[in-house]
């Protein structure tokens, strides 16, 4: 179970940030926080990995608080996300049996895409609602979702499954009030 709160939290935030999610697996993978030694592990925990990942993070921190250079970003993302994802699955369970490598990747990818196409879509909307004014301040709430939710689903599984159990029907009801209120809004 632990695993698979692993692999979902790690390519979620993947979706979100993918050198944000694999800095932190490769720091955990590093430090020892986690017990994940297979190769496909101890390769985001090697010096040139962490250096190229956190640089290009830097890049992405940068280029996401930028309305029109994000949806770019974004749009390069699309491919690069999903295989981060999935990468990262890789490593979670790797030394698992070849069944469970295989469907760890595509879940990886699978949810790095659909959080991924969530954050893109949403970010549109975000900065079309608001002349791109908030869109930097929504871009670091991205950062620390996806930093804070690789680190708890690495580190404290459980912990990540009680915070998505209340943010998934939070944001739920969030969203569903905010489309009551445009449709009873008056034109």
């Amino acid at each position: 179970m632990n695993t698979i709160v692993a692999v979902l939290g790690v390519a979620s935030a993947a979706g979100i940030n993918a050198y944000a999610a694999l800095l932190a697996l490769g720091l955990s993978v590093r430090f020892e926080l986690v017990p994940f030694r297979s190769k496909a592990a101890l390769f985001f925990a090697q010096d040139w990995v962490l250096i190229a990942v956190g640089l290009l993070y830097l890049v992405e921190f940068i280029a996401d608080k930028i309305p029109a250079v994000d949806h770019a970003w974004d749009a390069i993302h699309t491919l690069i996300r999903p295989i981060a994802g999935a990468a990262a699955a890789v490593a979670i369970v790797s030394g698992s049996g070849e069944g469970w490598v295989v469907l760890a990747a595509l879940l990886g990818g699978a949810t790095s895409l659909l959080f991924h196409t969530v954050k893109a879509t949403g970010r549109v909307a975000v900065n079309a609602g608001t002349a791109g004014t908030l869109g930097w301040v929504v871009s670091l709430i991205e950062d620390a979702v996806a930093i804070l939710g690789a680190v708890l689903a690495l580190l404290w599984p459980v912990l990540a499954l009680a915070a998505l159990a209340l943010i998934v029907p939070a944001a739920t009801w969030l969203i569903l009030r905010r489309r009551r209120r445009r449709r009873a809004a008056p034109a």
